[in-house]
């Protein structure tokens, strides 16, 4: 117990020793900290006015913003307009509704196109002070990339047109000609796909009507042929004639019966009913191998006759449907080709602004005196130190090893 009681003291010992040199040598920071203090404040103040004055020569920029919304209707696709309230919203998005249409936007106001027309427009080579480098033009491009900006709200789900410039009219100006560029550019985009679509709708009915008068060509050609024109309706009528024949067989069949039993095969009566029998027999016969009128169709030819009708009959009620379903859609993309391409609904538009954007100057101020104040007390304590080692790290370096 003694041992242990002896060995938690020395511990306690050398944490007391370490806390003691700790709070030595941040005294001693302390005081070489201040005994500096007229170094440190004296950097600081002319960090202070060099960079006052730089930022006083750092040009003020201006930031105006133009607020647009998307058709009510969905003005990219042709899909949208087609389709309308069968669409949900999930699948609106995706084929071009009120929220898909901002990808859209944002790839043509990002484009090379409409970046070049505002290079023109404006002569950004000369604002943006690029003719003397090696890529004037590719410099402007890139530049004019940096100073634009095209946040989508998506709470409220509007488009947001921003340009930075030295100039705020020329930002606003810039603002509003880019959502006017944007404007032609989806107008143009828009017809060509309506095109698109109604050339494929219009091709696909055309192919639904060659394939609906080569069926109806078929199906005359086999009416002529089997004298078949309604399988359902012909089939019960024959059947209902067949049905009443043989009754009428049977019943003179069981007449005969009882007259040749009655009055003998050679009675001239009874050999007159056994002719009108046969002819019965015989016509009853005729009709079951097609000569009918009503089925001119010999029965062990039926079912491949039946076949080939209902095989006809399927292919005509399925384009007869395709041409119900295609038609409207086919007037609808015509229209939609035909009308002018609805254009965004803008907000607000791009107004010069009053307030620069940029240069902070107050918060680069303070971040700059506050950066000088730490860079300068590093730089004295580092001094201090090498003061205070120097002897040793000197004699340890001209010591001679020993052997």
């Amino acid at each position: 117990m003694e041992q242990k009681s002896t060995l938690r003291q020395d511990v306690f010992a050398v944490d007391d020793r370490d806390d003691a040199r700790l709070e030595s040598f941040l005294w001693h920071q302390a005081r070489v900290l201040w005994s500096r203090w007229r170094l440190i404040v004296s950097v600081t103040v002319v960090a202070t006015i060099l960079s006052v004055i730089g930022l006083l020569m750092i040009p003020n920029e201006y930031q105006a913003s133009a607020k647009v919304l998307a058709p009510e209707g969905g003005g990219g696709n042709p899909l949208t307009a087609l389709l309308g309230r069968n669409v949900s919203s999930a699948a609106s998005a995706l084929i071009g509704g009120i929220q898909g249409d901002y990808p859209r936007y944002l790839t043509i106001l990002t484009s090379r196109t409409l970046r070049e027309q505002m290079v023109d427009r404006f002569d950004l080579v000369d604002v943006y002070e690029t003719s003397e480098n090696e890529h004037p033009r590719e410099d402007a491009l890139s530049e004019l990339g940096a100073r634009t900006s095209f946040p989508v709200d998506l709470d409220y789900e509007y488009l947001s047109i921003s340009v930075l410039d030295r100039s705020p009219e020329r930002a606003a100006d810039m603002a509003n000609y880019m959502v006017e560029l944007l404007n032609t550019r989806n107008a143009q985009l828009s017809s060509q796909s309506a095109s698109s679509f109604r050339t494929y709708v219009e091709q696909r009915y055309r192919q639904a009507m060659t394939r609906i008068d080569s069926l109806l060509d078929a199906s005359q050609a086999f009416q002529q042929q089997y004298g078949i024109y309604d399988v359902d309706a012909q089939t019960q009528a024959f059947f209902t004639q067949m049905g009443s024949v043989s009754g009428d067989l049977a019943r003179r069949e069981v007449e005969f019966a009882a007259m040749e039993q009655q009055f003998g095969e050679d009675n001239p009566r009874v050999r007159a009913y056994a002719q009108a029998i046969a002819s019965a027999q015989r016509r009853f016969d005729a009709e079951l191998s097609g000569s009918s009128q009503l089925l001119p169709v010999p029965q062990e030819q039926m079912p491949t006759v039946v076949r080939q009708y209902l095989a006809l009959e399927r292919d005509l009620t399925i384009e007869r449907a395709t041409i119900e379903a295609i038609a409207p859609m086919l007037e609808t993309a015509r229209m939609q080709e035909e009308q002018q391409s609805e254009a965004l609904q803008v907000v607000d538009p791009a107004v010069a602004p009053a307030k620069k954007a940029w240069p902070r100057r107050s918060v680069l101020l303070i971040v700059i005196v506050l950066s000088t104040i730490l860079v300068a007390s590093v730089l004295v304590l580092l001094a201090d130190a090498w003061t205070r080692h120097a002897p040793y790290l000197r004699e340890r370096l001209h010591a001679t090893p020993h052997a």
